[in-house]
């Protein structure tokens, strides 16, 4: 069943726009034998056309990002479930000012075991509801959805879209030859983004690829308390990560699990994550723009294709607020 996405209020502004392109509006443009196309019969106009193609390009650049955006709108984060609320905790944590949207998609969690095509349509259908609720941008909080969609998704909007890939760059970078185990959804161990990722890095570095599902399954079931099970999947994993020097953290789920696997590792073992890599990408593009948020009192709105997720949701972001106290 196709979760209801559009459950919610959304404030809704008014746009200006100009519709100046002959594809965008051909009934303005009139075609006269010997004549340039301006959109005034019978005259050649050249200069007519030079001053509208440049007011067109004025218009987008000042109108579009100006007019139609604000310091105060919010970010929109989005993930296939809870995992993405990682995100949100390093957001709040370095950009404090910000208003956020955070939208799971618990009701069709996992997508790391959907079709491509399933999980860029689902990605659309979230965005499209974000823009109606005017984000400023949009985070993908989620490797798999950055993978199977960022791209298109930049392409149909005009607000930026940070999209999440496995931290293994910077794994790389901290040491050369090494042995990196990424963990990851089945989905983003399998596209061709991560495998042109790894074939950057596979001649110097031996790269473990080790599918994570149960992670997932553990933080979207609140049974991150049930210790045995927690601990037997890491494991699990560690097992099929042998002689790994670094782990990566391909999924923003498996941030909730990073103080316990510390305890688990080899002392030396690393783990790597991109989170703040991702936060710090996002705040340089809206300082670009003029758009970092200056006014205190940043705030978080909370939605999920599954209302009942909410309150767990919630229960999440503390249990990340406890772990970082722990550190």
């Amino acid at each position: 069943m196709k979760p209801d996405l559009t459950c919610i209020s959304y404030a809704k502004r008014s746009l200006i726009r100009r519709k100046y392109h002959p594809k965008k509006n051909p009934a303005t443009i009139q075609e006269e034998p010997g004549a340039f196309r301006t959109g005034v019969p019978g005259q050649p106009g050249i200069f007519f056309r030079i001053f509208a193609v440049c007011w067109m390009r004025l218009d987008w650049c000042i109108f579009g990002l100006v007019i139609n955006m604000k310091k105060s709108d919010p970010i929109g984060v989005f993930d296939s479930g809870l995992g993405g609320l990682s995100v949100v905790h390093t957001l709040q944590k370095l950009l404090p000012n910000e208003n956020i949207i955070y939208f799971g998609d618990s009701a069709r969690n996992p997508y790391g075991t959907r079709s491509k095509e399933e999980v860029r349509k689902f990605s659309f259908e979230i965005v499209e509801q974000m823009k109606k609720q005017n984000v400023k941008a949009i985070v993908i909080a989620c490797n798999t959805a950055t993978s199977a969609a960022a791209n298109e998704l930049r392409s149909a909007y005009d607000f930026d879209i940070v999209g999440m890939e496995p931290a293994l760059k910077p794994a790389a970078l901290m040491k050369t030859p090494s042995n990196i185990a990424v963990w990851a959804t089945n989905l983003t161990l399998h596209q061709e983004k991560f495998a042109r990722l790894a074939r950057r890095f596979a001649s110097d570095h031996k790269i473990i690829d080790v599918a994570c599902s149960k992670l997932v399954e553990l933080v979207e079931a609140d049974q991150l308390d049930q210790g045995d099970k927690v601990d037997a999947a890491l494991h699990d994993y560690l097992e099929q990560s042998k002689d790994a020097e670094f782990i990566v953290l391909g999924c923003t789920h498996f941030l909730f699990y990073k103080n316990r696997l510390q305890k688990l590792v080899e002392p030396g073992l690393q783990i790597v994550d991109g989170n703040e890599g991702t936060v710090r990408h996002l705040a340089a593009l809206l300082d670009a723009k003029g758009l970092l948020n200056t006014e205190p009192g940043g705030t978080l709105t909370i939605q999920n294709s599954d209302p009942s997720k909410i309150a767990l949701s919630w229960k999440l972001l503390e249990t990340l607020e406890g772990m970082e106290s722990n550190e």
